[in-house]
């Protein structure tokens, strides 16, 4: 009897055995295959991002080089009239000769080193206008001034200005999908914070991975909404300006060519 209830015991503790063991297995297999099919979809995230980036690459150098691009100058106009107010005559034409040098230099540095697509120029103070639709009326000649003859020809242009340099702005169902894919990676805790605040833009949608300001004022370039373009198109000066206006504006144009060469007609 003893024997026969020893042996009952024996198998009972054997098919407990076998069964946790097999549990184990399909726990471990189910992992394994969790894990695998997250990185599938991790993939396939990345490479459908990847292919929207380089269609809007292909879409923006295209649209440049058959338009043209406007260089939006900073006109300083509520610091002037802000030191003006305060009596302070002389700084307030110290800004103003500060504008007027600013604004030579881009024109000359542009006329000298840029080739790749009609270029205007005109001051921030008729940034209004330029939204508005106006094509004339506040566009500069060689002389920095405002010449009525010089009409915007084409609806097709890209933004040059100075400003400061942003994260890169996705698409909502990008920023939405990559909040969700990447919530261990750096930049999760932040978008994290700020996804029940996403704020509509035309076709994009502003998150903490698309415009914050990350760096020092520099010259960016932006689509007509004014929203800073992705990579891998070239949207901002390479060393912050450290080796001169000239030297920059020689280094858009440059990639802008480049870009052209293996995106451009496709």
């Amino acid at each position: 009897m003893f024997k026969y209830l020893l042996y009952i015991v024996v198998s009972l503790c054997f098919v407990c055995e076998y069964s946790f063991a097999q549990n184990e297995n399909k726990n471990f297999d189910k992992k394994n295959k969790s894990k695998k099919e997250k990185k599938s979809e991790q993939d396939a995230f990345e490479m459908s991002l990847y292919e929207f980036k380089v269609n809007e690459t292909i879409r923006y150098i295209n649209l440049l080089k058959n338009g043209a691009l406007i260089v939006k100058i900073k006109s300083k106009d509520k610091r002037i009239q802000k030191y003006r107010d305060l009596g302070q005559e002389k700084v307030a034409k110290r800004l103003e000769k500060e504008v007027e040098q600013e604004t030579k230099q881009i024109i000359d540095a542009f006329n000298k080193h840029y080739d790749f697509s009609k270029v205007y120029f005109m001051h921030s103070r008729d940034s209004k206008k330029l939204i508005n639709g106006d094509k004339s009326g506040y566009f500069l000649n060689a002389n920095l001034e405002i010449d009525n003859s010089i009409v915007l020809d084409t609806e097709d242009y890209l933004i040059f200005e100075k400003s400061f340099s942003q994260d890169e702005k996705l698409p909502e169902k990008f920023a939405i999908r990559f909040s969700e894919t990447y919530k261990d990676r750096k930049h999760a805790a932040y978008i994290q914070e700020r996804e029940d605040t996403l704020r509509d833009k035309t076709t994009y949608t502003e998150v903490s991975m698309g415009g914050m300001q990350t760096g020092a004022e520099t010259y960016i370039v932006k689509n007509a909404e004014y929203e800073q373009l992705l990579s891998p198109f070239p949207h901002i000066t390479h060393n912050k300006m450290k080796r001169g206006l000239p030297y920059e504006i020689r280094w858009f144009n440059v990639r802008f060519h480049r870009c052209y060469k293996n995106y451009g007609n496709n």
